[in-house]
């Protein structure tokens, strides 16, 4: 953690920062904006803080200012350097710094859309919420100059295991995608190009779309899938019946296979061919199971009308005995039964209360209901 104490030598206030703009990558580039501030931290821990990187030209913390609140922090700031190669200096070393209990998270003002590049962006999930942003942020360095990163933290202290990294090329955020699927820490981490809000609204309205042109008897699920095999080799098996959408494979937090996965068809007949095909068929030594993928809905409403199926067979087929001497065990009570017919079920059991002067004992068989006699 980060400590701050009083500077010996305070930096003089200068003119607002946030009124100085540069491109990136220019020489001029030396305006840092500071986000998730603590609302303790004040300019004068910021000046001596990155002060000890380099000549600082000016601090500014934001405050809130109307009729009736005032000197109420905002949580952000700027600090300008006299020179660029101290402003980067300062980002790698304390960006994802804690200061005053809250990480920091630091990257150039840069005000020109024009200089924005959307392709040098992407969006990271990762499942290990133990990393801290600043080994994340060291970690898409290793490719390339990184502008930005932005890692959110919950109310309990630990990342919320998604973020943003913007780099200063598309070379360089292309090469990062070569993490997605990874493991970092002890789970996995997915790597997709950025996409904003618009274009996120915009890309769910598609699939929706895509969702409601193809027949929901064009989607299938593969059930006890080996292990070993990769999303390449599922795909092309399947293809092997018809032209294939998409095929995922279901994987947990370390990107281990959970053992089954979809396939969507074009057309409902490839799904048929590949249903009849390959359900019950091995693969590296497993059978797997093929059938029609079914909503949620679907397969609540199945599991009820079977779980009611099985309630109404059972009905008069289950006795209760009670006051069974202690001499008497399940094997005992399914030989005097059996005469009645088949027992699918017999079970004797026996209070741990040792004080209760009634012993309670209880018996339970079930018969096919034909089966069932009584006799005196």
């Amino acid at each position: 953690m980060t400590s701050v104490s009083e500077p010996t030598t305070p930096v003089s206030s200068q003119p607002d920062p946030v009124k100085e703009n540069a491109a990136p990558g220019s020489s001029t580039q030396a305006l840092l904006y500071l986000r998730g501030l603590d609302s303790s931290v004040t300019e004068t821990d910021l000046s001596y803080l990155f002060g000890q990187v380099g000549t600082v030209l000016s601090v500014k913390v934001v405050k809130v200012c109307t009729y009736d609140i005032s000197n109420v922090s905002r949580r952000y700031g700027y600090v300008h350097y006299c020179d660029s190669k101290d402003a980067k200096n300062a980002m790698d070393l304390l960006n994802g710094e804690l200061l005053n209990g809250k990480p920091m998270r630091i990257m150039f003002l840069n005000r020109d859309p024009s200089s924005w590049k959307v392709g040098a962006s992407i969006f990271v999930k990762f499942f290990d919420k133990s990393l801290s942003s600043k080994n994340l942020h060291e970690t898409f360095a290793v490719f390339g100059t990184v502008l930005a990163s932005n890692f959110p933290t919950g109310s309990n202290g630990l990342l919320e295991g998604h973020g943003c990294v913007q780099f200063e090329q598309e070379e360089d955020a292309q090469q990062a995608r070569r993490l997605d699927g990874m493991l970092m820490g002890d789970g996995q981490v997915f790597v997709r190009p950025y996409l904003s809000k618009k274009e996120r609204v915009e890309k769910k309205r598609e699939n929706c779309l895509a969702e409601q042109r193809f027949s929901k008897l064009s989607k299938v699920i593969v059930r006890n899938l080996p292990e070993k095999v990769e999303i390449d080799e599922f795909e092309k098996k399947f293809d092997f019946y018809g032209s294939v959408f998409c095929a995922s494979i279901a994987r947990d937090k370390k990107g281990c296979s959970r053992g089954f996965g979809f396939v969507r068809y074009f057309h409902p007949e490839c799904a048929a061919r590949a249903i009849a095909s390959l359900n019950g068929t091995p693969w590296y030594g497993k059978t797997i199971y093929v059938e029609y993928a079914k909503s949620k809905f679907e397969r609540r409403v199945e599991f009820e009308l079977k779980r009611s199926c099985r309630f109404e067979e059972l009905q008069g087929t289950k006795l209760y005995v009670e006051d069974i001497d202690d001499s008497i065990n399940e094997e005992k009570l399914k030989d005097l039964f059996s005469e009645f017919g088949k027992i699918t079920n017999c079970k004797v059991s026996l209070s741990l209360s040792l004080s209760l002067s009634l012993s309670l004992f209880q018996f339970s068989c079930f018969f096919p209901r034909s089966g069932i006699v009584s006799k005196r």
